[in-house]
């Protein structure tokens, strides 16, 4: 396949014997010059895991709005998310796949971390000044439930991959990548046999899916979400929700590149 620029191949092995790399051309060093590839992590290389949870730490830190939140009144919480970013990156690459995006230069500068829906990748307890941010997560698959409770026809998520975290580089915002790594791996999730995806997307994300087709199931104001007597997040203003998406592999992939107008 040849869009915009770019061009997808599958070769080599990974999980499910399947590794999809793209290669994004003409947007610098001259027309035929790759600007970056997006692949999948190999499993087993600790290296790269450690520098996905790195970019992770980074952009959840600067910008992902729940995090940042939190971190501005919490200057502990640094350390604390950056060896969280650890421990979900190392168990997404057990049993999930991680598509990335690398620059000419080899470095990671965006990724998306995909899991079964079934399987918990978080660690069970929270980590100390994250406890706000599992509730809220939480919450959203509380209200999905109630949603689902008053509607027979609202099946659960059933053979669905979820869309766990992602995120790009600050210095590459607004070059496409990120559309294109998200789209990557719902591809991925496709040839592995997945037909639905869920996510519980908490920022820019929610533009992504909702452009791949996705419906909102159950959404949380962050204005209203307490927690422990507090309103941890009612400084966020855009997005102004969490959402509880859903959608199907079918319908994203039947789109012709959905996510061409994201500024990601």
């Amino acid at each position: 396949m040849d869009e915009d620029g770019i061009s997808l191949s599958r070769s080599g092995q990974a999980k499910e014997g399947v590794s999809i790399t793209i290669t994004g051309k003409g947007l610098s060093g001259g027309q035929d010059s790759p600007k970056y590839t997006v692949e999948l992590v190999n499993p087993n290389d600790a290296d790269e895991i450690r520098e996905v949870a790195d970019v992770m730490a980074e952009t959840f830190l600067q910008r992902e709005p729940l995090t940042h939140a939190l971190a501005l009144s919490n200057p502990s919480l640094e350390k604390v998310f950056r060896s969280f970013s650890l421990e979900v990156s190392t168990n997404v690459a057990k049993v999930g796949s991680i598509s990335v995006a690398k620059c000419h230069q080899g470095r990671i500068i965006a990724f998306v971390m995909t899991a079964p829906s079934a399987k918990h990748v978080y660690p069970a307890c929270p980590p100390p000044g994250l406890e706000p941010w599992y509730g809220i997560l939480d919450s959203l698959d509380r209200a999905f439930d109630v949603r689902r409770s008053m509607n027979p026809a609202l099946q659960a998520p059933c053979n669905a991959v979820e869309f766990v975290m992602g995120g790009v580089h600050s210095k590459f915002e607004g070059q496409h990548i990120m559309p294109t790594v998200v789209w990557a791996s719902i591809q991925d999730s496709y040839l592995q046999g997945y037909r639905e995806i869920v996510a519980k997307a908490t920022s820019f994300s929610q533009v992504l899916f909702q452009a791949a087709g996705a419906q909102t199931l159950a959404e949380i104001l962050y204005k209203d979400y307490e927690y422990d007597g507090r309103q941890p997040f009612a400084s966020i203003d855009w997005p102004a929700t969490a959402k509880y998406m859903w959608g199907t592999l079918d319908s994203c992939l039947s789109r012709t590149n959905p996510f061409r107008s994201s500024k990601l």
